[in-house]
């Protein structure tokens, strides 16, 4: 029987996307991990970060770590000029008001938020052993609150730094969300999966957030501390960012450019289907005119699907356009 879940892409519309994902919030895992979920949910976060325009960027995850304290990655915010969090289950937005930190080598960053009433997650100081049980909270595709169990696969060594394997599932919006031990302590953040891998998924160790929560600073503003200058401890793991279902190659096909269309990609490992694209053409790095494009065809795993862009009426010429991928259906058989 074919069954369908609804998912928000990369680019998700926030408004969508936490209508949709808080209908999940409640469901956790039975057994051992119940408390631990029970526990963790208030605490973490649902992160998106807008472009200059105030437009979504990315959505991430990440959890409340001291007072005002919010950690995530910093590939969630790279290239944002501003954010904002969500409890899980809550619909009320956490504004945040600058970034208190970054560790880009280790994927990192620190944001500031107002004051609240909630107590942290509590950071291990232990450290962690293979064979270990683990659990992952974090929006995986938009779908918030989501929770899973794993154990730790492995302590790998990446030059003089240390990443923690692991088997609980994690997919790109997990990234920035806690690793739990079986006292719901945060033992690391997600960062990554590997690519063309099974369960093969990563972590940071708490040791590195402790180390840069002891040198948080004044919150900084999202356009100077959001850039990258470096590598990042999980480059060679794959890209972090990876967008599920993304508009490629825009074409306009004639010489009065009057029309135009693009591809859609499908990333994913499932069908996908009911793709809302924005069309943006831009003046410099300015919006002057957008279309939205609704692709109802499925889309099977690993391929792309050619579209109009639907611009036949637009007779002005544009210096660029951007694509935004802004919501999809994943179908499951």
């Amino acid at each position: 029987m074919k069954t369908q879940q609804h998912v928000i892409g990369h680019w998700a519309v926030p408004a969508v996307a936490l209508a949709v994902a808080s209908a999940t919030s409640t469901s956790v895992a039975t057994g051992a991990g119940t408390e631990v979920a029970r526990a963790a949910f208030p605490r973490v976060v649902l992160v998106v970060t807008e472009d200059s325009h105030g437009q979504p960027l990315a959505l991430g995850s990440g959890f409340i770590a001291g007072p005002g304290v919010i950690v995530t990655c910093f590939h969630v915010i790279e290239g944002a000029s501003s954010a904002y969090a969500k409890r899980v289950g809550k619909d009320a937005r956490l504004e945040v008001i600058g970034v208190l930190g970054t560790d880009e080598k280790r994927d990192l960053a620190l944001l500031a938020i107002g004051t609240t009433s909630v107590k942290p997650l509590v950071l291990d100081t232990s450290g962690v052993e293979v064979g270990e049980d683990v659990y992952a909270v974090g929006n995986p595709m938009g779908l918030e609150g989501t929770f899973s169990d794993g154990i730790v696969s492995g302590i790998r060594a990446v030059g003089n730094d240390t990443l923690i394997q692991l088997t609980a599932p994690i997919s790109p919006g997990s990234s920035g969300g806690p690793v739990l031990n079986s006292e719901g302590e945060v033992v690391g953040v997600a960062v990554a999966t590997l690519k063309d891998g099974q369960s093969l998924n990563f972590a940071v160790p708490s040791r590195y957030i402790r180390a840069l929560l002891s040198r948080k600073t004044e919150p900084t503003a999202f356009a100077h501390a959001a850039g990258r200058t470096g590598p990042s401890i999980v480059d060679d793991l794959g890209d972090p960012r990876q967008q599920g279902v993304e508009g490629i190659l825009f074409r306009w096909f004639q010489s009065y450019r009057q029309s135009a269309n693009f591809s859609i990609v499908n990333h994913l490992r499932y069908t996908v289907t009911d793709v809302y694209c924005l069309v943006i053409l831009l003046s410099g790095q300015q919006p002057v005119d957008y279309n939205l494009v609704h692709c109802e065809e499925p889309i099977p795993p690993g391929l792309a699907k050619r579209v109009g862009a639907g611009l036949s009426d637009f007779d002005h010429v544009s210096d660029g356009v951007e694509l935004r991928v802004l919501d999809y259906r994943v179908v499951r058989y």
